[in-house]
């Protein structure tokens, strides 16, 4: 039998065996081990810088990616919140002629129902109403003598911008009635069956923001077929053909507009320069300090 004792003698001796063998090695082959060591030192080195750069790169990648989504989730997000301003009912009213600076003036005011059927309040709210004419050269529009503001403007509620055009402006849409009614009046006379045409039309832009600052227009083209004279007695007679007489200066007169359905309406959201185009055109007429739309992004680079 093999005794404990023989048991211990053969690990002692193996230890030994060992021991001197590593000592040999260490003597015999140490750079060697120190070269072989080195480079597998670098070579794990490299594979870890490499996969440490590439997990970096996936890591931007990613960023940019979120910072993306992030802002297409805020731009959704901004015009989702939608004020919509649509013209729901217009009239019209002009004077009789009145003695100004040794001439006379007449003056017609427009009244511009706007309502709100968006998702949002409009908040900043800039109109200005303009006649576009159809006949007389060099003269393709002229807008109204003032804008209309408006602070702001709840869902479902609406409001009345009031703007109004002086003689200067009037007489060329009178230029174009005259126009118009000779137009006209061969129509019937020839019997040609062709659509009666119009004077010119009412042009309602207006200019709105939500509670982001995010702009949005409103722009609403509706037609004018002719007006009604009114005398001093509230008679009236619609003037759109050469036999009936043209407007007196004593007279009080509305605008003809053809029927809304064959209106012409387009909303849209602004870019920021658009919009200060139009408001600083407000603050102009209106002797105001221009100003430059300035937004804070949730999102930074």
């Amino acid at each position: 039998m093999i005794s404990l004792l023989d048991v211990l003698f053969h690990i002692f001796f193996s230890l030994y065996t060992v021991a001197d063998f590593l000592k040999t090695i260490n003597q015999d082959y140490s750079n060697l081990l120190t070269a072989i060591f080195s480079c597998l030192l670098f070579v794990v080195t490299t594979v870890y810088v490499i996969c440490t750069y590439t997990q970096v790169g996936i890591s931007k990648k990613s960023i940019a990616l979120n910072i993306d989504y992030l802002k297409q989730l805020e731009s959704e997000h901004k015009t989702s919140v939608t004020p919509v301003l649509v013209p729901n009912e217009i009239s019209t009213h002009g004077g009789g002629c009145y003695p100004f600076n040794d001439l006379l003036n007449r003056r017609m005011n427009v009244y511009c129902d706007l309502t709100n059927i968006g998702n949002s309040p409009a908040i900043q709210i800039y109109t200005k109403v303009g006649l576009k004419f159809k006949y007389v050269e060099g003269s393709d529009r002229s807008f109204s003598s003032e804008y209309y503001y408006a602070g702001s403007l709840a869902i479902n509620n609406k409001y009345t911008a009031t703007t109004f055009f002086d003689m200067d402006k009037l007489s060329l849409l009178f230029k174009n009635l005259s126009i118009m009614c000779k137009h006209n009046t061969n129509l019937f006379k020839n019997d040609i069956g062709q659509k009666l045409g119009e004077c010119a039309s009412l042009v309602i832009e207006c200019v709105y923001s939500n509670i982001h600052s995010q702009y949005f227009k409103t722009f609403y083209e509706i037609d004018i077929w002719g007006i009604t004279a009114i005398d001093t007695e509230k008679n009236k007679r619609s003037i759109f053909k050469l036999h009936v007489p043209m407007l007196k200066d004593n007279e009080e007169f509305e605008l003809k507009l053809v029927s809304p359905s064959d209106s012409r309406l387009d909303i849209r959201p602004l870019n920021d320069k658009e919009a200060e185009e139009f408001i600083n055109e407000y603050k102009r007429i209106n002797s105001i300090k221009p100003i430059t739309i300035e937004k804070v992004n949730l999102v930074t680079k």
